[in-house]
């Protein structure tokens, strides 16, 4: 099976650290991985070089066989890659889904009416792919 995200000689540095070094691995489609690692080890900061909230030093990136380039999260969610961010406190009076969705809540009538997202369109959202 073709891998769907292939993360090749990922670097990550800022000025006196280096975060991520030569960092390499691949996602097939329908696969789940964990990251694991101490405090400090740039897990975070892998995820979000993935993700597009921070650009690589180094590296390649390539998704569906193309090398890519994400300037924001945005333009890494328009590829169906997506992000939760660790922040534990976000918006305490959002529910987890609504956490979740954050900018990108599902568009239907009753969200609209509401204000809120419910448990069941969330999961309908989440089925058919992220796309913000």
């Amino acid at each position: 099976m073709t891998a769907l995200l292939r993360v090749e000689q990922i670097t990550k540095a800022y000025p006196g650290v280096k975060t991520l070094q030569e960092v390499s691995f691949s996602v097939e489609a329908g696969t789940v991985h964990a990251v694991m690692g101490e405090n400090g080890a740039g897990k975070s900061t892998l995820m979000q070089v993935i993700a597009g909230a921070h650009a690589p030093t180094s590296g390649h990136l390539i998704f569906d066989g193309q090398e890519v380039s994400f300037s924001s999260t945005r333009d890494a969610a328009q590829k169906g890659i997506s992000i939760v961010f660790q922040e534990l406190m976000l918006a305490p009076n959002m529910t987890s889904a609504e956490n979740i969705f954050l900018g990108a809540e599902p568009r239907s009538a009753r969200v609209r009416r509401s204000g809120r997202v419910s448990g069941a369109s969330a999961r309908r959202h989440a089925a058919t792919g992220y796309h913000a």
